[in-house]
């Protein structure tokens, strides 16, 4: 909530207030009731996907993480593109760094952890979203990637 009321506060119009936004946020975290197979299951902790607000409150609430991170000069971060749960982040400081700022980043909230995914092939790529990204001839390349669970 505390980065909910960092942003609320730097709006222009302070109309609704930012108490009662605040007010109704924390209403919904604490009745944050998701389903699946027909089963109702309340969030105790963070939110749960399901919700309207559920994305929004999770793109705040990561806005301060990404904020430490970006501002990090340890590491050369040239992108960090992040959607939702999926960060893009091309790096170019070896393995061995790659694995100790993936430490570094895990260590910055205690909820909060991230996975890795990396190719020391350039041709090979990663997947991020719904693409295959891959470096030929010195230029940033993209393909359609789907996984192998979907029957699309």
């Amino acid at each position: 909530l505390k980065a909910c009321h960092d942003l609320l506060e730097k709006r222009d119009v302070l109309f609704p207030s930012t108490t009662s936004i605040l007010e109704a946020t924390r209403i919904t975290l604490e009745n944050n009731i998701s389903y699946f197979n027909n089963v109702a299951y309340v969030q105790n902790n963070g939110t749960a996907m399901g919700p309207h607000n559920a994305c929004s409150y999770a793109d705040i609430a990561m806005h301060p993480i990404d904020q430490i991170i970006n501002g990090n000069k340890d590491y050369e971060i040239a992108l960090w593109c992040r959607f939702k749960d999926d960060i893009f982040c091309p790096w170019i400081m070896g393995l061995e760094k790659l694995h100790e700022f993936h430490a570094w980043i895990n260590s910055l909230h205690p909820k909060i952890k991230f996975t890795m995914n990396f190719s020391e092939d350039p041709l090979k790529g990663i997947e991020y979203l719904d693409t295959r990204v891959y470096i030929k001839n010195s230029f940033i390349h993209t393909t359609l990637y789907t996984k192998p669970s979907d029957t699309h």
